[in-house]
């Protein structure tokens, strides 16, 4: 090995650290720097940004920020996984500024680099290039010179060190890594990952044929797969392998599966495990159809928190406060620092009337994080029903400053302010609370603010975007490509003007885009500044397939008047036709800070979000625009497409649903793609 290789630039390895305490935060795998984490990583790449190739055979890659944040991290990641192994060190081979691919861990003997980052930058590329087989082939490599040096007392040729893996020759193991894998493989089966979990499991079991826990984790993923005589056999197997010294709670349990199994009229919960997350807050149809899975997982895997808040916070959607309190309690008794367990056990007592004991709750809560807003809310509802309304008032103003954009805040304060007398305020905290939660079931709010004006002499406030765009929104369009003419009460131009739009907009509609266009330029001639007829003209060059021309029409429209939230939403379109997605999420986020109610703004935010192979962004902003518009097929077909790819399948399949019932009889052969969907994953 080199005496002095160059000094790093970066902390790689800070950064490593970072990045796994994130994947343990939020993604739930163990990144504990072992071998077997390697494997999750590819999970979190496709779960990140899908399976299929970035771009085309052959073309360039240019990273997106999103995919180069990527790159930093798993590359990292991975190179510190090495550098533990061995002992290596990082070393950057070729400094440059623009991509870290030259930057490796060296390690001996031979000098040998792992690139880690130009392999995930290729894993990006190609959609297939796997970091697991990559890695276990350079850990064969090393790992076959060291045993070389080991037995013959020699250095390897760079042929024997380089040399291919033979076929069927597999990678020698640490004795613990078996359990690894088994631990993996419960992480998996946690986010409802079946199929992988089960691969976790059986390279387990080949790794250790003996091993029980591996042998029974892998009976429980093939229950839930409708693998009933196999999965019997590899309890069966648990059982033949298990000490009864040692594995006498295992023990218990397989046979606890089997008798279960046994039982006439045995059946698996209705939902799997992440349709009845997703299930949970839907309301108390969906709160009770995911209980029974819940109860199920939980008979499993008793010490898991995550699942014992949900089943919480299912309870609480069926107004059974008694059960969720119970659930709560759970949670803090495994984990006494779970800050919205404790929340959540405080709004139960409040539902009880316990008011003292909810108020105790959430100050212990505040005094172990004093920035936590929700538990300042809560305080305030507390404080509220205790008849405390100045104190109440102070915690949700309190709560407020610290996180401006939370909407209960604002909706505790109305009641709170209007209790007090201070009608005024309360009306400003409602309009405030309407502004943040556009959307018809917080209708009864406008009403309740709306009365208040009225009592106090208050102007009253607006139903639509707080940018003062017109109230009404006009209704989207079914197909997303039919691009939606803005109507003449928008136009603040002559009548002359507004004349020739109507004209230009019976012209395209008779599909005559060439004299319609020639409209809108005399319409220009007479308001040359504005941006209706500008954004008018940009649609019909659009429907021309003239893009380019069309986006510079939207973008002189949005540059006369940036609250126009529709010019915004069709410059969007016209940069998605353009494929340049990036830039359509930055359009279609202005038309929505514009408008939050206009549906093909999350039309277009999803359509692109899509385009970026960033599947749980796109499902989020389609079910937004579903909110608004709750019949549009274009946003119920992205949130269906974004479902499927992140492997939510309830969604996918309640999405893939709706946007049959709605499309239009144009949209055939998108109908015929969700109808096919629904059959493969059983809707």
């Amino acid at each position: 090995m080199s005496a002095n290789p160059p000094r790093p630039q970066h902390d790689y390895q800070a950064i490593a650290e970072n990045y796994a305490n994130l994947l343990r935060q939020h993604a739930k795998f163990r990144a504990d720097f072992s071998p077997a984490s390697v494997a999750a990583l590819d999970i979190v790449i496709d779960l990140s940004f899908g399976t299929q190739p970035a771009v085309p055979e052959g073309a360039d890659f240019t990273p997106s920020q999103e995919q180069m944040q990527a790159i930093w991290n798993v590359g990292c990641y991975v190179g510190e996984v090495f550098r533990r192994l061995y002992g290596g060190v990082w070393r950057e081979v070729i400094n440059t500024n623009a991509y870290p691919y030259s930057a490796g861990v060296v390690m001996p003997p031979g000098d040998h680099s792992a690139l880690s980052f130009m392999r995930v930058y290729k894993r990006l590329k190609y959609g297939n290039e796997q970091l697991l087989p990559w890695f276990d082939q350079i850990r064969m490599m090393i790992q076959r010179t060291r045993a070389s040096l080991a037995t013959q007392g020699r250095v390897c040729t760079p042929e024997e060190m380089f040399a291919p893996l033979k076929p069927g020759e597999g990678l020698p193991c640490a004795p613990n890594e078996p359990d690894e894998w088994v631990s993996f493989g419960n992480d998996l089966a946690a986010m409802d990952r079946t199929d992988d979990a089960i691969r976790f499991y059986e390279r387990a079991t080949r790794l250790a044929p003996r091993h029980p826990l591996a042998w029974s984790s892998l009976g429980c993923m093939l229950v839930d797969k409708q693998q009933m005589p196999r999965a019997h056999e590899c309890w069966h197997k648990a059982l033949e392998y298990a000490d009864p010294n040692k594995d006498a709670e295992l023990i218990g349990k397989v046979r606890g599966f089997l008798e279960r199994i046994a039982q006439p009229g045995f059946a698996q919960p209705q939902v799997t495990l992440l349709e009845a997350i997703s299930l949970v807050h839907e309301g108390s149809d969906g709160a009770a159809k995911a209980l029974p899975t819940l109860d199920y997982f939980l008979a499993q895997k008793p010490e898991s928190t995550v699942w014992w808040a949900l089943k919480g916070d299912a309870h609480v959607s069926l107004k059974q406060f008694d059960a969720a309190q119970a659930a709560y309690r759970k949670v803090l008794e495994l984990e006494p620092g779970d800050g919205p367990a404790r929340r959540g056990l405080a709004d139960c007592l409040l539902q009880l009337q316990r008011p003292d004991e909810a108020l105790a709750l959430v100050e212990e809560a505040l005094r172990k994080d004093e920035r936590d807003h929700p538990a300042w809310c809560v305080k305030g509802r507390v404080l509220r029903a205790l008849g405390r309304r100045e104190e109440a008032l102070a915690c949700l103003v309190k709560c407020s400053e610290i996180e401006a954009h939370y909407g209960a805040a604002w909706f505790e304060r109305g009641f709170v302010e209007d209790e007090l007398g201070r009608h005024e305020a309360s009306v400003a905290s409602w309009r405030r609370y309407g502004e943040l939660a556009r959307a018809p079931q917080h209708e009864e709010v406008f009403r309740i603010a709306e009365r208040l004006a009225a009592r106090c002499g208050a102007p009253a406030p607006q139903r639509g975007s707080a940018a003062g765009l017109p109230a009404e929104v006009p209704k989207q369009p079914a197909n997303a490509g039919d691009r939606l003419e803005v109507v003449k009460t928008d136009v603040t131009a002559s009548a002359e003007a507004v004349k020739l739009i109507d004209e230009a907009t019976a012209l395209g509609n008779q599909g005559r885009h060439a004299d319609a266009l020639a409209k809108l330029e005399e319409a220009l001639r007479l308001a040359p500044r504005n941006p209706v007829v500008w954004t008018n003209k940009g649609n019909r060059l659009g429907r021309l397939g003239r893009w380019d021309e069309a986006l510079a029409c939207h973008e002189t429209a949005v540059r006369y008047d940036p609250q126009f939230a529709l010019g915004w939403s069709n410059k969007a379109f016209a940069l998605i036709q353009l494929k340049r997605f990036q830039e359509a999420v930055g359009a279609s986020d202005a038309a929505l800070r514009a408008n939050a109610g206009l549906a093909q703004g999350h039309v277009n935010k999803s359509m692109a979000l899509l385009s970026l192979s960033r599947f749980p962004d796109a499902l989020a902003a389609a079910e937004a625009g579903l909110r608004a518009d709750p019949r549009s097929a274009p946003l119920a077909y992205n949130a269906a497409v974004a479902a499927d790819k992140s492997y939510q399948q309830a969604k996918a399949l309640q999405f893939y649903r709706r946007f049959v019932e709605f499309a239009p009889a144009g949209a055939a052969r998108e109908i015929e793609f969700a109808k096919g969907r629904l059959k493969a994953l059983g809707g």
